[in-house]
């Protein structure tokens, strides 16, 4: 009887030892005593094992706080949200989100003293100059644009696809609340890659034959970038491209060439043609472009990087991807990109506007397209793109001077 007693109360210090605090995990245990007689109680009792020795994983107190560098940059929070709690339910990591100034706040201020009357012949036919610009254009420019691209890209009246987007991921690897890896960053270099530079970069390697056709290219879509994931968007945008070139008639001229991955054919008759597209070339082109630090990246995530670097994606969620002992170390974001900036402006206000789900990237269909209120979106984004910036004085200066120069020049060559 007193041996059951004696191991029962050894039982009971064995289990006392397997509480932790809430916030350790138990990561390791080793014997320390193994093997051992031992005298208790005036009896010789031997076990495998009198002592052991456990390790434990603690997560701190301290929260991490990786915001300071944002803060500097003169940016403002406008969110947060939990992407990890423990057991209890207790947040132990936030996303924080901040919105940031593409460049600093400048001040400038000009003193101006032209008239705002410009005359002829001596004082007759005047007129004002100073209207202010028509700031109705930029709207009217947009609208003509999205008109445009709802043709291209959505073809079919039963499909939802106008102005849709791709639901994208991109990973950080994170280690008790501290980013050590992102790959959700954006890049430069994503310019190359819209459809006018791309065709733009063609003609430099087949000639000048077709040159005109390249001013039909939009310099605000991004097909190429999209080549992994749907191969279509560049036939649709190429087709646009194509019509000039049908009433030309037929010709010997039809080489064909590639670059950044994409095969292209040319022939006077039907213009540019989509003969292929290479993944490994197209990788291979985009890594090129991107410094050291995206190596670690996969190539998704590198084209992805571009995509946002052009304003072209909205951020979805951000979810913890993979656990390691109940800690989170890597997260992953999902965003919503679009082939244009005016499609993404139009996808995220129009689908709020119609009160469709804001996790989804789909487009809309003819009958949803019609039922938009234009004049409730804000277009600014896409407006600052085509309204013309100021010009210096001095380039306007310069400009005008080999005007005249030329003019001058081909006057006394006649």
């Amino acid at each position: 009887m007193m041996m059951k007693k004696i191991l029962a109360a050894l039982a009971f210090v064995a289990s006392f030892s397997a509480f932790a605090a809430p916030d350790c995990q138990k990561t390791g245990t080793v014997c320390t005593a193994p093997n051992q007689t031992r005298n208790v109680s005036g009896l010789s009792v031997f076990r495998e094992c009198w002592e052991y020795q456990d390790t434990y994983q603690c997560r701190s107190q301290n929260m991490v706080n990786d915001c300071q560098p944002l803060r500097d940059k003169g940016c403002s929070q406008i969110g947060s949200s939990c992407v990890e709690r423990d057991d209890s339910g207790t947040c132990v990591m936030y996303e924080q989100k901040y919105n940031c100034p593409d460049k600093p706040e400048t001040y400038t201020e000009k003193t101006v003293c032209d008239q705002s009357a410009f005359c002829q012949n001596g004082g007759a036919g005047c007129f004002d100059t100073s209207a202010p610009p028509d700031k109705d254009f930029g709207q009217a420019a947009v609208m003509m644009e999205a008109a445009r691209e709802a043709g291209v890209y959505g073809i079919d009246p039963n499909k939802v696809e106008i102005f849709k987007g791709y639901m994208e991921e991109c990973s950080i690897k994170v280690l008790g609340g501290t980013t050590l890896k992102s790959c959700c960053k954006s890049a430069g270099g994503g310019a190359a890659f819209s459809n006018y530079a791309l065709l733009g970069a063609g003609m430099k390697a087949a000639g000048e034959a077709g040159r005109e056709s390249i001013v039909l290219g939009s310099k605000y879509m991004y097909d190429s970038l999209y080549g992994q994931l749907d191969s279509s968007l560049v036939d649709k945008g190429l087709g646009a491209m194509n019509s000039w070139a049908s009433g030309l008639g037929d010709g010997v001229f039809n080489p064909q060439f590639g670059f950044y991955g994409f095969t292209f054919e040319f022939t006077f008759a039907n213009g540019f043609q989509f003969v292929g597209f290479d993944p490994y070339s197209f990788a291979l082109s985009v890594a090129i472009m991107l410094v050291q630090e995206w190596l670690s990246c996969d190539s998704a995530e590198q084209v992805m990087a571009m995509k946002r670097g052009q304003n072209l994606c909205v951020h979805i969620e951000t979810y913890c991807s993979k656990k390691v002992l109940k800690v989170c170390v890597e997260k992953k974001e999902r965003h919503c990109c679009f082939n244009s900036k005016l499609a993404k402006i139009i996808n995220r206000q129009g689908r709020a506007q119609l009160g469709m789900p804001m996790n989804s990237c789909g487009g809309f269909n003819q009958a949803q397209l019609q039922a938009l209120d234009f004049s409730r979106i804000d277009l600014s984004e896409f407006i600052a793109d085509i309204v013309p910036k100021d010009v210096p004085a001095s380039t306007m200066s310069n400009r005008v001077q080999q005007t005249v120069n030329k003019k001058v020049q081909s006057y006394y060559d006649q």
